[in-house]
């Protein structure tokens, strides 16, 4: 969808999720949105760190890209400077996330027999693990994907609260948590090697195994012409999704496919796929 929407600021994860907490959900009679913390949205915005440098640009992966609007609306609003490190409490929200991916992801390959299990002990944390549980004594091979998976939680969980615990001594206020230069909730250089391995491994035996990959690519595929088809033809969007848009221009229109498409789930994106594209086979060519 990204691409689809290249030249109308494409599309940003953690600005969707701000528009969905600030503006999309609509519970309540007087405001939309959710009413959130200023701590709950600042981590939701800057849970990975800053997201500007010095130029007032993104930095990372969005490097020298203007910040989304639904980001900067919520940051005039709040205060929140992105120039900072989130509060302590979302730091450990985004490794916490980190974490439970990776040993979840590991699992399910094994379980949908993607992995082979015996590999997987190419990895040194999971090889530990693995010697740790005497895995060699247990045949059942869902017992040692849970295992495996409950292991590596605890080892990396472990490791963030000693390292962090000690990054800490000394603080007296949480604002001191987002003026660092650094995070002050990580892993300790040890265990990010280690989970930098395991996340190679699985890079390349499961998120780029042919049978994930082709299935992630076709999905992508079909959201992609989704976004194109009503950026094309915006009446093909179901309520008041399609309303309004008669008289609006390119931006307005991409916006409210941004919104719209990014809300979808994978079943219901695959439904409407299906349905859009039939109506095109069979519409007559002009």
């Amino acid at each position: 969808m990204s691409e689809a929407l290249r030249d109308f600021g494409g599309f940003d994860h953690n600005a969707q999720a701000v528009a969905i907490v600030e503006r999309l959900e609509r519970r309540y009679a007087t405001f939309d949105g959710l009413d959130l913390t200023f701590e709950a949205l600042e981590g939701i915005i800057a849970h990975n760190g800053p997201l500007v440098g010095a130029d007032g640009l993104q930095t990372g992966k969005h490097a020298g890209k203007p910040i989304p609007k639904d980001i900067r609306r919520a940051v005039e609003l709040r205060g929140i400077d992105l120039a900072k490190h989130a509060s302590a409490e979302a730091q450990i929200a985004a490794l916490a996330d980190d974490c439970a991916y990776l040993a979840a992801d590991l699992e399910d390959g094994v379980r949908s027999g993607v992995i082979d299990l015996r590999r997987v002990r190419e990895v040194e944390i999971v090889d530990r693990v693995w010697r740790a549980s005497d895995l060699d004594a247990v045949g059942d091979q869902e017992r040692r994907a849970h295992e495996i998976s409950r292991g590596l939680i605890n080892r990396m969980v472990s490791d963030i609260t000693q390292t962090s615990a000690e990054l800490l001594q000394g603080l007296t206020h949480p604002d001191q948590v987002r003026e660092r230069a650094e995070p002050s909730i990580r892993l300790s250089e040890p265990m990010l090697a280690l989970q930098g391995e395991l996340k190679s491994w699985l890079y390349a035996n499961l998120y780029w195994s042919e049978a994930v990959k082709d299935e992630a690519d076709e999905a992508a595929r079909n959201v992609g012409e989704l976004a194109t088809w009503f950026l094309e033809e915006p009446s093909l969007m179901p309520g008041e999704w399609g309303m309004g848009l008669d008289a609006a221009d390119a931006q307005m229109i991409a916006d409210r496919v941004r919104d719209y498409v990014s809300g979808m789930t994978d079943r219901y994106a695959m439904a409407q796929h299906q349905t859009i594209a039939s109506g095109r086979a069979l519409a007559p060519s002009i």
